[in-house]
């Protein structure tokens, strides 16, 4: 992604651990220094929707999981990954699964999610974020790709345009938001309204209640 977080583990850890010290993978990340103004912040609960198909994909989910684990004010709370999501959402999953049991599944892993305290549901993969994000609008969880939750813990807020734009569900609006970007990037507005029509239109998820099949 651009940036060693390992270097700034190693920077900001207390006790001086030395510079890139949390690079090895069998051992826990040190605790970070959490900016003084939040120190006496609410401590918040996150579960972590990732994928488990694959070796790969479960280091990256156990990764994400020692970034949270790091941040004083997070707390984690443990929810199985769903094997029927294969290696990332996307609309091809959704079609084999058929979208109303794809969408049960989601309600049924933020349920448990709900169940163990959770209060935010994290997101590993960009594409699983904007897939999923728009079950906020249903309650019970904060959906948000897991380096927001990480940033906000250190103080840093980074809005999710996307995610605001899904639960908008108003494309006038979105387009009205966006048209100065637009412009500036010479974007045909006839396409712009095309894609914004497509993406950010009434959400289409199945109605709650829908049984997702026994795995």
């Amino acid at each position: 992604m651009g940036y060693d977080y390992r270097k700034h583990f190693g920077e900001m850890a207390p006790g001086g651990a030395r510079e890139g010290a949390a690079a090895s993978p069998d051992r826990p990340l040190p605790r970070l220094q959490r900016p003084a103004h939040l120190a006496h912040g609410p401590h918040r609960h996150r579960d972590l929707h990732y994928h488990s198909q694959s070796e790969p994909r479960r280091r990256e989910g156990a990764a994400a999981r020692r970034l949270l684990e790091a941040v004083p004010g997070i707390r984690y709370v443990e929810v199985e990954p769903e094997p029927r999501f294969g290696r990332l959402c996307t609309v091809d999953v959704q079609a084999q699964l058929g979208q109303n049991v794809w969408d049960a599944l989601i309600r049924d892993e933020i349920g448990r999610g709900r169940a163990g305290g959770a209060e935010i549901l994290a997101t590993v993969y960009h594409g699983c974020q904007r897939l999923i994000c728009g079950f906020e609008a249903e309650g019970p969880l904060a959906i948000e790709h897991y380096l927001s939750v990480f940033a906000r813990g250190l103080g840093i807020e980074f809005e999710d345009r996307y995610k605001k734009f899904r639960l908008w569900e108003d494309p006038e609006r979105v387009l009205a938001e966006t048209t100065a970007c637009q412009q500036a990037n010479n974007v045909d507005p006839s396409r712009a309204r095309e894609l914004v029509q497509k993406t950010f239109g009434r959400l289409t998820t199945a109605p709650a209640g829908g049984n997702a099949p026994a795995s």
